[in-house]
């Protein structure tokens, strides 16, 4: 632990680190340029020019499986610890698709920071990145509930017995 009058100094390194490249000069700040940002795009900017309906398709199909895989994984039924792996070996693969397309966004909020930044033509295609994930998880949430039927219910007493034992699982 560091002592308290070395916390405002220890933070200020941190940021300065975080926020600034070092050169021989001493420090400059890093720029970023709206021409670095890359929203996810339609058309004429998207990376394989790919059109509206395309592009809307894409990112329900994808926003499907994203969140299918998520409902799937962290079901009471899947083995407990290996959410994590499904939900990111799937997100990889999202994203090696989906990128040649749209620049992938399949979350509403992922499209929304960029587009604002970026302005003008972005801001006039993000909605397309927000309907289309929302709709695309609509369906992965019905398709979910038809195809797995929930287990019985238990009671309050059957759940607060297997938070007993689910902690001493973490302990050991």
């Amino acid at each position: 632990m560091l002592p308290a009058i070395l916390w405002p100094r220890s933070l200020v390194r941190f940021w300065r680190r975080l926020c600034c490249c070092s050169s021989s000069k001493g420090h400059r700040a890093v720029t970023i340029r709206r021409s670095q940002v890359s929203p996810p795009t339609v058309g004429e900017h998207s990376p394989g020019h790919y059109n509206l309906l395309s592009a809307f398709l894409v990112e329900i199909v994808l926003t499907f499986f994203l969140v299918f895989t998520v409902l799937g994984a962290t079901d009471i039924k899947a083995p407990v610890g290996f959410a994590g792996i499904a939900i990111g070996l799937v997100l990889t693969l999202i994203h090696l698709v989906g990128i040649p397309v749209t620049n992938t966004s399949v979350n509403p909020a992922r499209s929304i920071g960029p587009a604002v930044f970026v302005g003008g033509w972005a801001i006039s295609q993000l909605w397309l990145f927000i309907v289309a994930p929302l709709i695309g998880s609509v369906i992965a949430a019905a398709v979910y509930m038809v195809t797995h039927k929930p287990r019985e219910v238990i009671s309050v007493k059957e759940a607060e017995q297997a938070l007993g034992s689910e902690q001493a699982e973490r302990r050991s």
